[in-house]
């Protein structure tokens, strides 16, 4: 049994959660793996709630937990508040007392999202100092496989990125614990402009959620199943907002693409 905290956030993080779970109830079908869940408030709905951003309470359920399903916090209702008191505080606390050490960003091109900037032959590796890279990511994208980068630099560059992958609502991440629970989230904010339409991209949370499924539950055929669907589904021409290119392409809501990647797992 496999115990995952799953922490919904502020803006779409209830939308794109709900879709990665949906995903993770299929592929634990399928594979017998027995998945419980629990869900918690986090960010600026815990705050309204409860007070606090990150409660001590949840922090141990989180421990116990054998992985972190988060999706994202924070908006303009609380960013008057000063730390440690504001919303997206939580996601700071949570990763100090987790103890992550390193943060994950897997950036994929995904057959049928190939308008975004062409092939290139592969290079050795390299140093380069950060303004040169940021450069060379758009520039010569194919010359990179993987970047290693301090904390700022990564989550500045690894943005840039997200727009070779289609959007930023494209990329998942993993934090990795030094001794415990690792943290899986996508790299993106909480988008309160578009909270409630149904039209944010989950496929970032989704394939976070493969990246829990292959590093915390040691269930790498569980990943690439659903790694598999996502590119089955882009191939198809099935497109969020974020993603919609031209009129062949069909676009969906953020609930039909959930639906869509539960459907490909088969």
């Amino acid at each position: 049994m496999f115990h995952i905290a799953v922490l919904p956030g502020d803006g779409i993080g209830p939308e794109i959660t709900r879709e990665a779970v949906k995903v993770l109830k299929a592929v634990g079908r399928k594979h017998r793996l027995e998945l419980v869940f629990s869900h918690h408030l986090v960010g600026g709905a815990s705050i309204d709630a409860q007070g606090v951003a990150l409660s001590d309470e949840l922090v141990e359920t989180c421990r116990r937990s054998d992985a972190v399903l988060f999706g994202a916090v924070g908006g303009p209702r609380w960013d008057h508040l000063d730390l440690p008191d504001r919303a997206d505080y939580a996601l700071i606390r949570l990763r100090r007392e987790l103890s992550v050490y390193a943060n994950l960003r897997q950036f994929r091109l995904y057959a049928g999202l190939e308008d975004a900037s062409q092939e290139y032959p592969d290079v050795d590796t390299r140093h380069e100092i950060v303004d040169a890279g940021a450069m060379n990511l758009i520039r010569r994208p194919a010359e990179y496989d993987v970047i290693i980068m301090p904390n700022m630099f990564g989550d500045i560059l690894g943005d840039e990125a997200a727009v070779l992958a289609g959007s930023i609502g494209m990329v998942p991440s993993a934090e990795f614990s030094l001794d415990g629970t690792s943290l899986y989230e996508p790299i993106h904010g909480s988008a309160n402009d578009i909270e409630g339409g149904n039209v944010a991209n989950p496929i970032g949370t989704v394939l976070s959620a493969g990246l829990l499924l292959r590093y915390s539950l040691g269930c790498p055929d569980g990943a690439f199943d659903i790694e598999r669907a996502v590119g089955k589904v882009i191939g198809d021409g099935y497109r969020t907002s974020d993603i919609w290119t031209s009129a062949d392409q069909r676009q969906v809501s953020t609930t039909v693409m959930g639906d869509l990647v539960v459907s490909a797992l088969a």
